[in-house]
């Protein structure tokens, strides 16, 4: 991870021309009725378009770094900037891995995959497309949306004698009250995936998506966090998690503290479960970038990260999960199979949404890094 010794300008010329170049790669990728030979490939081709132009930009970031005195070129990778090129690579890895499966299938007159077609089918055209669904909230729905929190919660502490006013709101993960205005409602399960997105990780059409069991009062510092996947939440205790490796969150006195309400209602917890199985893939993918991970994940997955037994996500992505995150070790034998079926006599759609769901999560990661972006441009306007 050593920084380039060639001229800052040699460096943006290449990273340019590789963003034209995945532009144009991702205007190749068509869907068809069909999903036909043809598609998958360029699928395939267009994420390595995309790891391409993340490293052109990973050694753009290094020499800036160097540059401005920051550091030596070694330092920038332990930043959150660096973090999240590595989780946009590996995802378009992972998504170019399962894209070329599918592309030996097809190939082999093998059966169309009734899950990545229907996921497919209901996104935004691009298999690699930035965006994943439906977009963006627009201002006013997200601000009902918190208000439907405040009211779900019974978060708000309001003005003696005026009901209408509200002083401060509870935060969940710290239990303190801070001002209506510093308080972020925080979507558990991202609002822009499609319905046939959420039936491949969680076997179901998830109505509750929309509602406030899908969302969390949080100071914009947990948030951040919570979507960094430096902390995530245990969906059984209601546990804060610091999740090894999360860099610049001065929050460590979280750890194993219980979430905090003020009523008896509660976020979904396959919600929740989601989230951890995400910071544990981000894990993942940073230890493998800097070291072994092996230790440290048999320290975090002996947790219970298996646990749940498939309660909460399609038991398919949890083995493909399990493959992913832990390659080697033992853990995929943990999850046990469907009620009155083996491992033997699993249905082909289990490996369908188990695939299928593994897209959906990369594809999520990957545009996480866009969407904060957008979100920041769209409160400058």
């Amino acid at each position: 991870h050593q920084a380039s010794k060639r001229a800052r300008t040699d460096l943006l010329k290449d990273y340019n021309h590789l963003s034209v170049e995945l532009i144009k790669s991702k205007k190749k990728v068509r869907p068809t009725t069909s999903f036909d030979a043809r598609y998958w490939p360029s699928a395939a081709a267009a994420c390595d378009a995309s790891v391409a132009s993340l490293n052109a930009e990973t050694k753009l970031a290094v020499r800036d770094w160097v540059d401005a005195g920051e550091g030596p070129a070694t330092s920038w990778w332990a930043t959150t900037e660096a973090r999240h090129i590595i989780e946009e690579i590996k995802a378009s890895t992972l998504e170019k891995t399962l894209y070329t499966k599918q592309a030996e299938r097809v190939k082999q007159s093998g059966p169309i995959r009734r899950a990545f077609q229907a996921m497919f089918s209901t996104s935004q055209p691009g298999i690699c497309a930035d965006k994943v669904g439906m977009g963006a909230r627009k201002r006013l729905e997200q601000s009902k949306f918190k208000d439907d929190l405040i009211r779900f919660y019974d978060a708000a502490t309001k003005k003696p004698n005026k009901p209408k006013v509200i002083m401060t709101v509870h935060d969940s993960a710290t239990g303190h009250e801070f001002l209506k205005s510093d308080i972020t409602a925080a979507h558990l399960f991202p609002y822009k995936l499609s319905t046939d997105i959420l039936v491949s990780l969680f076997s179901e059409d998830v109505k509750s998506k929309m509602t406030a069991r899908n969302g969390l009062l949080l100071h914009p510092l947990m948030e951040s966090a919570l979507d960094d996947g430096a902390i995530a939440i245990d969906a059984e205790s209601l546990e804060t998690v610091v999740v090894p490796g999360g860099q610049g969150i001065t929050i460590r006195e979280l750890d194993s503290q219980r979430l905090s309400f003020k009523n008896d209602n509660r976020p979904r917890a396959r919600y929740l479960y989601f989230l951890f199985v995400v910071a544990q893939l981000k894990m993942a993918w940073r230890y493998e970038y800097r070291t072994d991970p092996a230790k440290k994940l048999k320290l975090q997955l002996g947790k219970g990260f298996w646990a749940t037994r498939g309660r909460y996500l399609n038991r398919a992505l949890l083995l493909a999960l399990a493959e992913e995150i832990s390659h080697d070790t033992a853990f995929p034998e943990n999850i046990p199979p469907l009620p009155g079926t083996d491992h033997d006599t699993q249905p082909q759609e289990d490996e369908d949404d188990g695939e299928a769901g593994l897209v959906a999560i990369a594809k999520i990661i990957a545009a996480q890094r866009r969407g904060d972006e957008e979100e920041e441009e769209e409160e400058e306007e």
